[in-house]
């Protein structure tokens, strides 16, 4: 099964919602960098960084591939990221200036993270967007009800053929290739989390 790009309109109706929720907390826009959000807010899980406005087009800076992330993303502003101090200008010249408050997810942004954030943006205020994220992704829209169906049908055909991976296997480490092949054949990804 090929690799499906995930729709534009899909996460058009994301960011539109997420912008709601920002708009709602009088927050000027935020920093998306864990992979997960960062796939759910643009169609892609590069190394990267996505800056959502609260208005106006989100601008994705990627630090590695680029031509993936064209690829990928079902967005219109995506610039190359050469350095982690280069955020705060490239913001800048998409946004027209600083912003005086930025969301960051703080349920798993380290320490560290937070305090070069802090360094790069001395002025801005900072938020947890973290409760907005979980409440938009919670609610499924019918794309996502579908891909889930796909992924649970996926799955019971794994467990249905487990028992004669089992008896093939030779190892576990056999076992979970074997597993995973399938998975593969089927169009996953491959990544179990």
């Amino acid at each position: 099964m090929p690799y499906k790009r995930l729709p534009a309109e899909e996460v058009s109706q994301r960011i539109t919602g997420f912008r709601e929720l920002l708009e709602a907390r009088g927050i000027e826009g935020s920093l998306i960098v864990q992979k997960v959000d960062l796939y759910y807010l643009s169609g892609t899980d590069q190394d990267a960084h996505l800056w959502v406005p609260r208005s106006g087009e989100p601008l994705l800076m990627v630090r590695n591939n680029m031509e993936r992330a064209l690829e990928d993303a079902a967005l219109e502003h995506i610039v190359p990221l050469s350095g982690f101090s280069q955020i705060p200008s490239l913001i800048r010249a998409h946004l027209g200036q600083t912003p005086g408050s930025m969301g960051l997810e703080m349920d798993v942004l380290p320490a560290n993270m937070y305090l070069a954030y802090r360094k790069l943006f001395p002025e801005t205020k900072m938020a947890d967007v973290s409760p907005l994220i979980r409440r938009l992704r919670m609610k499924k829209s019918p794309y996502e009800i579908d891909i889930i169906r796909r992924a649970a049908h996926m799955a019971d055909q794994l467990f249905q053929r487990i028992p004669g991976f089992i008896k093939e296997s030779r190892t576990d480490m056999d076992l979970v290739l074997r597993a995973e092949a399938f998975y593969r054949m089927q169009g996953h990804p491959g990544l179990c989390r």
